[in-house]
């Protein structure tokens, strides 16, 4: 069963070992605007030289290496962190891991 929750993102480009990300989140069990969703008004910067080490990304999160504007829709964990933009991160590591290629755009449900 899901949460209710999903996301989706984009790759807007690559510059200076810097990974430029786009994306939207909303939890579909509450009203949203399909509009501001579809915008992916969030921001994520992932330095790729952190991306194959998931140990470094949780450090990179939490000391703010990574750095995270939360979308329209942001719903804030206790460390007042955006989980849509924590699961699009993992999301889009889990997809470089198994591709070895940065994921041009992707989405998920939880």
């Amino acid at each position: 069963m899901s949460r209710g929750i999903h996301g989706k993102f984009r790759l807007l480009k690559t510059e200076n070992d810097i990974a430029y990300y786009a994306y939207g989140g909303s939890n579909f069990s509450f009203p949203y605007e399909e509009d501001i969703f579809n915008s992916l008004d969030g921001r994520i910067h992932i330095p790729l030289h952190l991306i194959n080490d998931c140990n470094a990304i949780a450090d990179a999160i939490e000391d703010q290496t990574i750095q995270v504007t939360p979308c329209y829709y942001a719903e804030l964990n206790f460390e007042n962190f955006d989980i849509f933009a924590l699961k699009t991160i993992y999301k889009i590591i889990f997809l470089y891991q198994t591709t070895h290629q940065l994921p041009q755009e992707g989405m998920w449900v939880c």
